[in-house]
């Protein structure tokens, strides 16, 4: 299995604190199956990236004895992406590839996305937006995700948010998008061990509208 959205990196956002739990993420997220994990730490200011590596080629060296190819991207924030200039953003894509993750803020719809996304395809750029689901101005008009993915765009849920309750907006518009089959991927959004076991009871819920398995590229 291939989860492309986890907070693994010790101490540099809101996932794990420490290297010991991000040792304890790798380990549960191995008993789940998953060889290929992607550390995707918050990037809603400009990074770091040589302090960011470091860190990165720690943590790969022992998601290596868990046996897991840790690799590197990050989770963009569309204000941070408004400010980068083209030299820039190529380090915010996942590595070797041209593909970005992309945050949206919960309750504002994005300004100009329709220009800006139809500029990232048009220079060679690939769209992933992170967990739609939860944004405010797609679960009052769902018709969106299908308007996003007709500029290019795919759509990653996080596996947490199928888990909720029948009232709760956020699960009942992850239901939608997974079971019309606009999800491309599922994710664990990993910020801690457990949400890993999250993941695998999401998995043995869903396994039959999850969406086929595929890499980043």
């Amino acid at each position: 299995m291939i989860d492309i959205h986890s907070h693994v990196l010790p101490g540099v956002d809101d996932g794990a604190k420490n290297l010991a739990e991000s040792i304890n993420m790798l380990q549960q997220a191995a008993n789940l199956g998953i060889t290929k994990l992607y550390a995707t730490p918050h990037a809603k200011k400009r990074i770091d990236w040589v302090q960011m590596n470091a860190v990165y080629l720690q943590t790969a060296a022992e998601a290596r004895k868990c046996g897991i190819e840790l690799m590197l991207g990050s989770e963009l924030l569309y204000d941070l992406l408004l400010k980068l200039n083209g030299d820039e953003l190529y380090h915010y894509c996942y590595k070797q590839t041209l593909t970005l993750l992309l945050e949206f803020h919960s309750q504002i719809v994005p300004p100009r996305w329709e220009y800006t996304l139809s500029a990232l395809r048009d220079t060679g750029y690939r769209v992933i937006i992170a967990h739609p689901e939860r944004y405010r101005f797609i679960q009052e008009n769902i018709e969106l995700v299908t308007t996003f993915r007709r500029y290019g765009a795919m759509l990653q849920l996080d596996a947490e948010s199928l888990m909720g309750k029948p009232w709760d907006r956020t699960y009942r518009t992850a239901r939608t998008i997974l079971k019309q089959g606009f999800a491309d991927f599922v994710s664990s959004d990993a910020h801690n061990a457990d949400m890993y076991q999250q993941y695998a009871l999401t998995y043995k819920k869903y396994s039959k509208y999850w969406p086929k398995e595929r890499d980043v590229y």
